[in-house]
């Protein structure tokens, strides 16, 4: 997540710097300044490209390694489950040891 933040600050700072250069571009008059701010402005958005091409890389493997925790969790999550189900069990099962303990207990002290 932080390192979505700095990478969406950065394309934010990028696109305001892109804006800036057409708007100087815009007010310009002298020939030579328009062709200096057309430079300026493609090489702006060759970096502003590059930077979106490698933040949409960086987000499809943020995404897959979300994807991959979810199944994680999603297993986890069942084997839990199934964990709590035996223990249930083993539970009603020592519940039933521990009724036929005691009416043995009173049985033998009954023939005594």
């Amino acid at each position: 997540q932080h390192e979505l933040g700095n990478l969406q600050k950065t394309n934010e700072e990028l696109c305001e710097s892109q804006m800036s250069l057409q708007a100087k571009l815009v007010q310009s008059t002298s020939t030579d300044d328009v062709e200096v701010l057309k430079q300026e402005l493609a090489k702006g958005q060759v970096q502003l490209d590059a930077i979106l091409t490698s933040h949409e890389r960086e987000l499809a493997v943020m995404s897959e390694k979300l994807e991959q925790s979810t199944t994680d969790n999603e297993r986890l999550t069942a084997k839990l489950d199934q964990g709590e189900s035996k223990f249930g069990v083993l539970q009603n099962e020592n519940l039933t040891l521990r009724t036929e303990v005691t009416r043995l207990s009173s049985e033998i002290e009954k023939e005594q």
